[in-house]
């Protein structure tokens, strides 16, 4: 079995490690439910809360670790975002640790004994066979923390891809992402994790050209482009490259 894979079917990244066996989610926007209601769109808590609970449960884990975004505010703090991290935390019941993404102000200040908030942008783990992964959101990747990195592991794209039939028909489903950037140090692979919250789809790659060159992942400071990513549905069916895929090309 490979040391690591995304669980068919779901939103969530499995990592063998050297301390045991980790899940890894991103993008979980808990508060997303109660955002919506207020908004006037009759959703309940359990449509986001329910099925993240029943995936951690179901995979036995050592650790779940929570690549950012994990709150479903930007840049204010809210009350009930804590109460529904701290209830998905207790419903778990395994050691949660998180790394903060662009929409987690504040996160730090929530005090649970099960979870473990890293104060770097990117957190390193090493694999049963000795691969260096480097977890991170992604809206910041300072280069110096993934010189050694052999993979990275991010999420905040919340990626997905377009779909049309013959008759015009469109819909969107969540995808992952699998490439290679090389820096000055070296070629490293990429894997860009789909948003964990079931209410929440994102941002089709494959829609046009000029929506494409601006979803570039930032390293340092210097742009990469995700052209030759290869995109992958939930159910691990690869459906081609990025560039494959695109609906509409520059004239």
């Amino acid at each position: 079995m490979p040391e690591i894979m995304p669980v068919p079917n779901t939103t969530m990244l499995e990592v063998e490690t050297r301390e045991g066996k980790i899940g890894v989610l991103s993008d979980l926007h808990l508060g997303t439910s109660t955002t919506w209601r207020k908004q006037g769109i009759m959703v309940s808590k359990q449509d986001e809360n329910v099925p993240l609970t029943k995936l951690v449960t179901q995979r036995k884990l050592d650790r779940l670790l929570l690549l950012g975004d994990v709150k479903a505010s930007n840049y204010s703090y809210n009350k009930w975002e804590e109460k529904a991290l701290v209830n998905f935390v207790n419903s778990i019941k395994i050691p949660v640790e998180i790394i903060k993404g662009n929409h987690d102000a504040g996160i730090e200040n929530i005090e649970h004994s099960r979870i473990k908030i890293h104060p770097e942008l990117i957190h390193l783990e090493k694999t049963k066979q000795g691969l260096v992964v480097g977890f991170g959101h992604g809206h910041s990747i300072p280069h110096h923390l993934i010189k050694n990195v052999d993979i990275l592991v991010l999420g905040h794209l919340h990626p997905c891809v377009l779909i049309k039939d013959e008759i015009g028909a469109s819909w969107i489903m969540k995808a992952w992402l699998f490439g290679k950037i090389t820096t000055k140090q070296k070629e490293m692979r990429i894997i860009i994790l789909p948003a964990a919250n079931p209410l929440i789809r994102g941002l089709p790659v494959n829609s046009s050209r000029e929506e494409l060159d601006a979803i570039q992942i930032i390293v340092g400071g210097k742009r990469y482009p995700i052209d030759s990513f290869i995109v992958m549905t939930p159910e691990l069916t690869i459906l081609g490259t990025i560039e494959d895929l695109l609906l509409h090309h520059s004239q």
